[in-house]
């Protein structure tokens, strides 16, 4: 059995974010369209909860004031 690569590696975040997407389809593909979209938000904030910036599908930015 193959051990699995680092989890900063390429092909981890790419399972990663799978599992990600198919939480999000799993959880709220009952719901209709604008539910569906706040629900994938909200799954997308747990999973990231202690990935942000470290995941492709967890990028966070702090915002701009444009005076």
């Amino acid at each position: 059995m193959a051990a699995a690569p680092p989890a900063g590696t390429p092909a981890a975040a790419q399972r990663s974010a799978q599992r990600l997407e198919q939480a999000q389809q799993e959880q709220c593909a009952d719901t209709q369209f604008i539910g569906r979209l706040i629900c994938g938000e909200r799954v997308r904030l747990r999973f990231c909860r202690d990935r942000w910036n470290a995941h492709p599908d967890c990028t966070s930015t702090a915002p701009t004031l444009n005076h």
